[in-house]
């Protein structure tokens, strides 16, 4: 939440969860207005990529939550392991967020894909990684406009 209030510039970041869930959970009823925040007082850029493992979890609900974020102006895609080009595939699957292209914080899940850690990490060959990592995503993903 202090990294989001923080950011002056963008936010991007992979939300791989969305099967579980995830609309109603405690943390994005905190963290989505502090998004809006950001983007209304300060023009952060948002940019959200979903990932879903089949197609077919790119469901009238996913779409909805698309379009809820959308109308807070946040920027929204969705992609399908499935259909990934193998050397996109191939990649890390951790949600992470890059905040200014400075900052990445990443989750790292446990064996019942829960949220089990949290890590932040500044180092330039790490965020270059990352940043590399949600573009690659991001331009194989599908516009939900």
């Amino acid at each position: 939440m202090t990294l989001t209030k923080c950011t002056t510039k963008t936010m991007d970041a992979t939300s791989g969860f969305v099967e579980r869930d995830y609309r109603d959970s405690e943390p994005v009823l905190r963290y989505l207005p502090a998004q809006a925040e950001a983007i209304a007082q300060r023009g952060v850029k948002v940019r959200r990529l979903f990932i879903v493992r089949q197609p077919e979890g790119v469901d009238p609900a996913l779409l909805r939550l698309c379009e809820d974020q959308r109308d807070m102006g946040i920027g929204t895609r969705v992609a399908a392991l499935s259909e990934l080009p193998p050397n996109v595939r191939r990649g890390t699957r951790n949600d992470f967020v890059i905040f200014d292209e400075t900052l990445r914080c990443e989750v790292e899940p446990d064996l019942l894909h829960e949220n089990a850690k949290t890590t932040r990490n500044a180092r330039e060959d790490h965020l270059t990684q990352r940043v590399k990592r949600f573009r690659e995503l991001r331009d194989v993903g599908l516009s939900t406009t």
